[in-house]
Parts: structure tokens; sequence; C-alpha cells
């Protein structure tokens, strides 16, 4: 041990007498090797964290890639189950094969796949063509709307929207030729230049109007619905005619037996009614007129009376007496007190408005049949049912020639007179009329109208059975 501190003192001594210059040489020579092991050390372990890191990168990568082609090669699948080439492709391998049956199998699993989608889409042209009728040859668009609304019934026959379009189609082919002009405007695609665009709502104003008036409901809330979207898209939302056809469209709606939404959309267009045409404008006085309507069918016929009541001396001072509008606020007062059950007192409100109806309308005229049907209606409520089928025997025949046998009026007119006959022991003969003028109700209007409910419940009573009384889901919702 002395021995090895001799040589290291000896060694230590050697370094003190060397000059400077020699230590640094000396001290160089025996560290630089250390320093080169410790950085190649560092260097490797950077190095060698890089390549793993990158190795989880490429990890990562490829199983994106491949989660990525899977994804792709099953929306390819998905996809060719709806493409009528790959079907055939694969039955004709399968032929080629000797798979017959497998051939059929992958021809009807194509078509099942795909079929309910394609009858949405006949379906939505088919309603297209319908609301187009007004700006272009009403026969062509209805020819258009049958095939496209068949072919959407026979990919999905239990479609019943598609149906009831069926219906609307066949009504609209009766009226068509009064209900559009005859020139052909062919315009299908929306109009975008204000010009073109206030001439097609005025023409869809007219032609919906026709329809509204002959008790089409739905055919009319189709045609108008369109009339607001030309309006949006040229930007005429506020102009007068768009405003009438915003209204028409709201009644048409609920008049259908849709309710939903209605009241809201016109309480929220009288303001726009007010700034644009002013408080007293003859279309803004009816416009609330619409909406006490809509007060008494949504439930709340006390606060309508009300509203009404307090219309009807405005609709005096601005247009008269005996203005149409006035009359018909007027008969809306009689029909609210009649849902309050004040019978009496309603029935004698119709009883005054009859002679200035007759006066300024005429006796036949499809308006003055209104206040007609409320009294008997009044009648036959307050137990004369003898006075009220009377009634109803001469007001039926002159509705029918006015208005056509299938208006919704007409079948309410002849509902009424099946009730008569009922209270007054003829149970048979009224339900062989409630059972004629179902069908007819329910091809023109919405299978939840209150109308088409009342006829069902009406033959469930008298028939003892329950079938008939199955309301339909509510479309109204």
């Amino acid at each position: 041990m002395d021995g090895l501190f001799q040589f290291f003192g000896a060694l230590w001594q050697g370094w003190l007498s060397q000059s400077t210059i020699n230590q640094f040489v000396i001290a160089a020579t025996l560290l630089m090797p250390g320093l080169g092991w410790i950085w190649t050390a560092l260097r490797v372990r950077d190095n060698t964290g890089r390549i793993r890191n990158l190795e989880r990168e490429n990890a990562a990568l490829a199983k994106e890639r491949d989660l990525a082609r899977k994804e792709a090669e099953t929306e390819c699948a998905h996809a060719d189950l709806f493409i009528p080439e790959r079907w055939l492709e694969a039955a004709e391998r399968e032929t080629a094969q000797g798979n017959h049956e497998s051939a059929i199998l992958a021809l009807q699993t194509g078509f099942e796949n795909a079929a309910p989608d394609l009858a949405r889409v006949a379906k939505k042209l088919g309603e297209h063509r319908v609301s187009i009728m007004a700006e272009r040859n009403a026969a062509s668009a209805l020819d258009d709307a049958t095939r496209f609304t068949r072919l959407s019934l026979l990919l999905d026959p239990t479609d019943a929207e598609a149906s009831k379009l069926i219906e609307e189609i066949s009504f609209a082919r009766a009226e068509a030729g009064e209900a559009v002009p005859e020139e052909d405007l062919v315009r299908t695609a929306l109009p975008t230049d204000p010009q073109e665009a206030a001439e097609l709502i005025q023409t869809i104003y007219k032609c919906g109007k026709v329809l509204f008036d002959r008790g089409s409901y739905l055919l009319a809330w189709r045609m108008f619905a369109r009339g607001v979207l030309v309006a949006d898209r040229a930007q005429l939302s506020e102009s007068p005619d768009s405003l009438a056809v915003r209204l028409l469209e709201a009644m048409a709606q609920s008049r259908s037996g849709r309710k939903a939404g209605v009241l809201k959309r016109v309480r929220a267009l009288l303001p726009i009614f007010a700034r644009v045409l002013g408080e007293e404008h003859s279309n803004m006085l009816v416009a609330r007129s619409v909406e006490v309507e809509l007060m008494s069918k949504e439930g709340d016929p006390k606060a309508a009376l009300e509203k009404v009541r307090a219309l009807i001396p405005v609709h005096e001072r601005v247009q008269g007496n005996e203005h149409s509008d006035v009359l018909f606020s007027r008969y809306l007062e009689a029909e609210l007190m009649a849902a309050l059950e004040d019978t009496a007192g309603a029935l004698e409100k119709v009883r005054l408005l009859l002679p200035v109806y007759d006066r300024v309308r005429g006796a036949n005229h499809r308006l003055t049949m209104q206040p007609r049907y409320l009294e008997a209606q009044l009648m036959l409520e307050s137990g004369d049912y003898t006075g009220a089928l009377e009634k109803l025997r001469v007001l039926l025949p002159v509705r029918e020639r006015v208005q056509g046998k299938d208006h919704p009026d007409v079948l309410a007119t002849r509902y009424l007179k099946a009730k008569a006959l009922a209270e007054l022991g003829d149970a048979e003969a009224a339900l062989v009329e409630w059972r004629t003028i179902l069908p007819m109700q329910e091809a023109r209007l919405l299978g939840a109208h209150p109308n088409v409910n009342s006829t069902r419940e009406m033959i469930a009573k008298y028939s003892g059975g329950a079938e008939e009384a199955l309301t339909a889901p509510d479309e109204a919702d």
C-alpha cells in the first residue's frame, strides 16, 4: 500500500513539475476518451428513443389506415346494396356458376334494401309536381305527380301519406281545368327575380284561392306553401300579396285538420300586417278574424269571443255594417256563443244575421249557407230535431249545387242531417249516410280532422262496433 501511495505521489510531483501547456495536453489526452464515451452513450440513448417513438407512430398510422380501409370497404359494400348495376353483376356471377337461387336472392336483397328510400324519393317528387300546378300546364304536372306517387305506393304499399296524395291528385284532376290558367307558364324552379316571383305569387294566390273555396284544403295548402317558399327565396316575404298567401296557407292547413303551430304563425303575422298595411287595413282585420277562428278551434272560445266583440266595431266603422267581413265576424260571434253553451243567444244572433246575408250576398251564396247551417245545428242542439231536419233538407241540395257534392261543408251538412235522423229514431238511415260520407271526408281532410273523427264515432255509437271508432294517428302533432 505504501508503494502505491509513493507511486501516485511521484506522479503528482511529475505533474506539478510540468509547464501549464504540458499539463493541459496531458489532461486532454487522459479525459477525451471518457468524454467521448459519455457523448456516444447519450446519442445512442436519444436515437433509441426517437426510433421507438417512430415505431409507435408507424404502428398507430398503420392501425388508422387499416380502420379507414375497413370503413371504406364497408361503405362501398353498403353503397353496392343501393346500386342496381351491382345487383345485376352479382346475379350474373351466381348464374354463371350455376347458382340460380343465389342469383335471384342477390336481386331480391338489393331491391328490398333500396325500396324504402326509393319510395320516399318518388313520393317527394310527386308532392313537388302537385305543388307546381300553378306554374305549368296542370295536366302535365298531375300526370307526373300520379306517376311518381303510384311508383311510391308500389314500392311501399303501407305508406298512408302516399295514398292520401293519390286522392288529392284525383280531386285536382277534376278541378284543374278552372283552378289553373290554361297558359303554360313552364316555371318549375323557384324564381329569384323579384318581378317573376311577384307574378308567380299572384298566380298561386288566384289558383289556391279557387281550390280553397272549393274545399280542397290539402291541395290549397300545398300550393300556398309553395307561394311562401317563392316569397322567401325572392325576399318578398312582406309584400302584401305574400302576406295574403301566408295567411291563406295557415287557414288551409287548419281547415285540412292539421292545427299544430297555425295559431302561433298567424299571431306572428299580425304585427307584420299592422306595420306593412296598417292597423285598420281590410286584410289586417281579416287576419284578426282568422286569429279568432283559430283560437276557437284550439279550445279557447271565451277569449276568442272577447276578441271578436272588440273587433266588430272596428270592422263596422272601417267597412260598414253590411260588409262581408263584418257579417263573418258576427257569424263568428254566434258560433263562439254556441261553443260556450249559450245556444239560445247564438240562435237569436244567427236569425238576425240571415236576412242581412240574404240581402247582401243572396240566398244561395256559399257564404249565406254558413249561418243557415249554424241555425240548423243550434236547433238540433236545443232539441228541435224535426225543425233542424227540415232546415237541412232545404239547405243540402243548394249546397251540393253551389259547392259540389264532396265539398267538406256539404259533407258536414250531410253529417248533421244524419244526426237529426238518428235523434228522431231512424238510426239505420243515419248509419247509411255516415258510412257514405266517411270515405269522402277521409279523402278531403286529414285523418285527425274533427269532422272525420265525429263521423267515425257516430258510426261506432249507432252500429255497436268499435272498429270505426278508432281514430287515425294524430296528424296534427
